[in-house]
């Protein structure tokens, strides 16, 4: 059994992808231990704790010691898999390692994975990401955006964390967050892994990004016709980061109407969904109903509706009356379309997504249904 395979099982390539990488000691943030590095840095100590800019000789050696490591890792063989791991990474948790050499270091380490997040063997490129997801500062941005576009929904999810931790802390330079933006953007439109899209939430409302948020978040409604075994996590928590940030700061009177449209069509089909019986899981679509109703009772209140509000869902949803909840819905659904809200019939539909949206047979399919 190859070390991918115990990274990525097939059931559920992306959880199992990190908890492996957590238990070799290589987690997404972080550096390896003092002792990691004195046994396996090979590198020469006094570049190690070299203050200064490297020169031609310099960049050399350490370009040549990454290459040393890093190609025999495309083989896919789990012995050369581990190995480049380690060694990769040990130079960093070495004693007296000085700051510029973590920086240039770093550098280099995200040139010399270009073949690695780009190769063909799936457990060549998880094991790149998880590399690239270990480098300090802003280095390991160019193999994490390689990675947002991965097929292997286990590569994306791994490259969607990392990118999150990049903004989180601030480390991406003003004139590239429009092209994170634009690029988990494009990435959510098409994202197949329920598991991939909650770091891709993530990265939207940390970056503020809340209009291209709440856009992919209505959009994603219909994906979620017909998969019941997927469940609402990521969009979930999406909801309730927006809402908190949306009230908590100062959420335009638009970013509340569709952050309303996007909270009555989850309730709605979470409900239909629980009404219908085939729901294994029923955990996440209650939390969907728990979020989308106070999301639907707080915008009310903002945009100044008249209207008398529908019903709470506590009550049937303690007696699990899902079909008590579709009602509560439709009522919402009515509210909505009157003034000040005014949303459109087409609007408030939840549609079911074109054949061309659904997701092929293999890992991605399989990502949502572990959920």
């Amino acid at each position: 059994m190859t070390l991918i395979r115990r990274c990525l099982s097939i059931g559920a390539p992306v959880v199992r992808a990190h908890v492996a990488a957590l238990a070799l000691g290589f987690g997404l943030s972080g550096l390896p231990s003092a002792a990691q590095g004195q046994a396996a840095g090979t590198l020469d100590p006094a570049l190690i704790g070299q203050i200064d800019t490297w020169g031609d000789a310099q960049s050399k050696q350490v370009a040549d010691y990454l290459r040393s490591h890093l190609e025999p890792m495309l083989t896919g063989q789990e012995d050369a898999i581990a190995r480049a791991r380690t060694a990769v990474l040990a130079p960093f948790g070495t004693a007296g390692v000085s700051e510029s050499f973590i920086r240039q270091y770093a550098s280099a380490v995200s040139r010399e994975l270009a073949p690695v997040v780009q190769a063909q063997v799936v457990q060549v490129r998880v094991n790149g990401m998880i590399l690239a997801a270990r480098l300090p500062g802003s280095s390991a941005l160019n193999p994490v955006v390689a990675g947002i576009q991965d097929a292997d929904a286990g590569v994306r999810y791994i490259a969607a964390v990392a990118l999150g931790r990049l903004v989180k802390q601030d480390l991406v330079a003003q004139d590239q967050r429009g092209r994170i933006i634009e690029l988990v953007d494009q990435q959510m439109a098409i994202e197949t892994s329920s598991f991939v899209a909650g770091p891709l939430f993530e990265v939207m409302l940390d970056a503020q990004a809340f209009d291209r948020l709440l856009e992919r978040l209505n959009g994603r409604v219909g994906w979620h016709v017909g998969r019941a075994h997927v469940g609402f996590a990521s969009e979930a928590a999406a909801l309730r980061g927006l809402f908190s940030r949306l009230f908590v700061g100062d959420g335009t009177p638009a970013q509340l109407k569709q952050l309303s449209r996007a909270s009555v069509r989850y309730l709605w089909l979470a409900a239909k969904q629980l009404e219908a019986g085939n729901v294994a899981n029923p955990a996440s679509h209650v939390e969907m109903i728990r979020v989308a109703q106070t999301a639907l009772t707080s915008t009310r209140e903002r945009l100044g509706s008249s209207e008398p509000a529908p019903p709470g869902v506590v009550a049937p949803l303690t007696q699990q009356r899902w079909s008590d909840i579709v009602q509560i819905a439709a009522r919402w659904v009515e509210l909505l379309q009157a003034a000040p809200v005014n949303l459109t019939t087409q609007e408030l539909a939840v549609i079911s997504p074109s054949p061309a949206a659904e997701p092929a047979e293999g890992d991605a399919a399989k990502a949502g249904a572990a959920e």
